[in-house]
């Protein structure tokens, strides 16, 4: 499905299995979890969509050929001791999947999706668009923006490095990056 996957570390005790399990777009293009059937197997003994604060399972797929696609990435963004989700998208998926009556990106672009649960049980749903310090979008042209959150400058706050359809790599403080909310996802 053209989409990149994440790890969620063992350290967040997703389910209270205390591994590491594998974040992903499953085939109908929710996104979810895939639990080994013990730590250090790839056997998968259960996979769980992840839902948003009503139980709801959570839509990041367009239609046809915007399907899948999203580059995720698992991290504390919001430094709550929960774990969020970072994704980039295509961006013409962007009004397949934006919340309705929205500010839409016109380029693949930053995304969040903080934690509202807890490491064992999350939630998600609101979005956040990780924009520049003056509110503009970040443009990364139309079909990547792989993102990679990493320390770059020791502070112990991750920032971002950026993989684009330009073929450039973009570093990314965390003063260059300001969330909005942009509202509350509704495509299920």
């Amino acid at each position: 499905m053209r989409s990149r996957p994440a790890i969620v570390p063992a350290k967040y005790n997703y389910a209270n299995k205390n591994m590491p399990v594998l974040l992903f777009l499953d085939f109908n293009g929710y996104l979810s979890v895939a639990i080994p059937e013990k730590k250090g197997s790839a056997k998968i003994a259960e996979i769980v969509r992840l839902t948003d604060g009503s139980g709801k399972p959570l839509s990041v797929s367009g239609v046809n050929q915007l399907w899948g696609r999203a580059k995720f990435a698992v991290t504390d963004w919001d430094g709550d001791g929960r774990w969020d989700i970072l994704w980039g998208h295509l961006a013409n998926a962007y009004r397949e999947v934006w919340p309705k009556g929205t500010e839409q990106p016109r380029d693949a672009t930053l995304c969040c999706f903080p934690n509202t649960g807890t490491n064992e049980k999350p939630h998600f749903g609101t979005l956040y668009a990780l924009k520049k310090p003056d509110g503009n979008w970040y443009a990364f042209g139309n079909h990547n923006s792989s993102l990679f959150p990493t320390d770059l400058d020791g502070d112990g706050k991750e920032d971002l490095i950026v993989g684009a359809e330009d073929g450039k790599v973009y570093y990314l403080y965390r003063s260059q990056l300001k969330p909005v909310k942009v509202g509350e996802w509704t495509k299920h």
